[in-house]
């Protein structure tokens, strides 16, 4: 009986083995890819835990921060701590109450997480509800004097710059929305179901007027990040009992105090504040607080001016602030604070999360307002930045 000759059969059999480890291959190359995708993922959720749980430690460090405040001083101004932007570059596992926060696998250290935390005064803003608060007939002004914030808030940037009149209509779009019922709707959104006026539950939803786009509200920049042109978020608000703290309130703020003809009365309360902490270093210039300084004892506060301690000083502080400008302005400002904004940023390597909190500080705590992840642009001023590391740098030294 004659054999078969079996070359092509092993010839098939060794086809079949090499389709067979390429195909291994390309399993173990799937399976090994889809393991490194999948650690990543799980990694990048345990950071963002990380970041979450160093946010909230970040608001609980501003809330102290505000309470001491509270309890050094009645009065707030751009003196006090909670004005600096507070860096920490230090955080440790404690911080964020976790054993493994900074830590990977093998127990080596990871890169660290930075805290940044930034406190806006809120009562240093223009309320908008303020335009829908008076009578029909002074709600002009009011819309006015809105205008006058507008014009103003971004003088210093021409490319982005707004005028009066625009001021004029978003002002009344504002006032329309605020107002809007179910008999007085606005444009195409959903009405209240009641005779009550709709209102605003985030300065965001200011989006929603046709002259206002995010661009205007949030924060822009130019020259590749090295000049913020602030947003209009930092200049309105909807937290507050409408009165203005002149000791913290930027110019386009206070310019909308006045009446058009005494808008410069504005940039006389600016010069006050500074003025007042000029004259405050020429009183401490003798010998022996010269001497004090030199031994790093009495060292004046580089901060900024001296703040006003009651609104009755704007009479004797500010020249042209007589009886009758007085008392259109009094009930409109403070000179203490109560609602603060707090934006905590976290960073690990690339990966950054930025959350936002309004709070009401009052006699038995804070009570939490509003909470969002910041989810717009929002960017912390170079200069300021700069400033809050180096007093880092000067913690941990």
């Amino acid at each position: 009986m004659a054999v078969r000759p079996r070359r092509n059969e092993e010839g098939s059999a060794l086809v079949l083995a090499l389709i067979a480890v390429f195909l291994l291959l390309i399993v173990s190359f799937e399976v090994a890819h889809t393991s490194r995708i999948e650690t990543f993922i799980t990694k990048n959720v345990e950071v963002d835990a990380q970041l979450e749980a160093a946010c909230r430690s970040g608001l609980e460090r501003a809330l102290a921060i505000l309470r001491e405040d509270r309890q050094n001083t009645e009065l707030d101004s751009t003196n006090d701590a909670w004005h600096a932007l507070f860096v920490d570059n230090e955080l440790t596992p404690a911080d964020v109450a976790s054993e493994e926060f900074l830590l990977d696998d093998e127990g080596e250290e990871e890169e660290q997480v930075t805290l940044y935390i930034e406190m806006f005064d809120e009562n240093a803003k223009f309320n908008v509800f303020r335009l829908a608060t008076r009578a029909e007939r002074k709600r002009r002004e009011d819309v006015r004097r809105f205008a006058e914030l507008i014009d103003r808030f971004r003088d210093e940037w021409s490319d982005f710059d707004l005028g009066a009149a625009d001021g004029q209509e978003i002002g009344d779009q504002i006032l329309s929305f605020i107002t809007r019922d179910e008999d007085k709707p606005f444009g195409t959104l959903p009405t209240p179901p009641t005779k009550k006026p709709g209102g605003m539950n985030d300065v965001a939803e200011l989006l929603y007027i046709p002259g206002i786009d995010p661009s205007i509200l949030w924060d822009q920049t130019t020259n590749e990040g090295e000049t913020l042109v602030p947003g209009l978020f930092r200049f309105v608000t909807i937290w507050t009992d409408m009165q203005v703290n002149i000791n913290t309130a930027p110019l386009p703020v206070l310019a909308s105090l006045f009446e058009p003809k005494n808008v410069f009365l504005a940039e006389r309360i600016i010069d006050a504040r500074d003025n007042a902490e000029e004259e405050r270093e020429r009183e401490e210039s003798s010998l022996i607080n010269q001497f004090e300084e030199s031994r790093g004892e009495n060292e004046p506060d580089p901060t900024g001016g001296a703040p006003f301690t009651q609104i009755a000083d704007l009479r004797d502080k500010v020249e042209g602030i007589g009886d009758e400008v007085y008392s259109k302005l009094a009930p409109w400002i403070t000179v203490q604070s109560d609602v603060f904004s707090i934006f905590v940023t976290a960073e690990k390597g690339l990966l950054r999360r930025t959350k936002m909190w309004v709070v009401k500080r009052g006699e038995s705590g804070f009570q939490i307002l509003m909470e969002r992840p910041v989810d717009f642009p929002y960017f912390i001023p170079p200069d300021r930045m700069e400033k809050g590391e180096q007093d880092a740098e000067g913690r941990y030294q």
